[in-house]
């Protein structure tokens, strides 16, 4: 699955990132793998325990939005 793909898939939660700083720190890669992997569990059959576990690949990610305030990166859910 290509990088343009997965924009297409993400279009409504990519639209206030910047998109180029996606890219320079390799978050879109990180997003891409996110998604193949969601497909196949999804394909394979839904199992909410393996959905979790697919946290670990976005789990550090910081998206930067393209206000440079980054709201929501800087969120704690803990």
């Amino acid at each position: 699955m290509s990088q343009e793909v997965v924009k297409q898939l993400l279009f409504r939660y990519l639209a206030t990132t910047d998109k180029a700083k996606l890219k320079k720190c390799g978050i879109m890669e990180r997003l891409v793998l996110f998604v193949v992997e969601a497909f196949k569990v999804h394909y394979v059959k839904y199992d909410v325990k393996t959905i979790k576990d697919l946290d670990r690949i976005t789990m550090e990610c910081k998206v930067p939005s393209r206000s440079g305030k980054n709201i929501a990166s800087r969120l704690s859910l803990e």
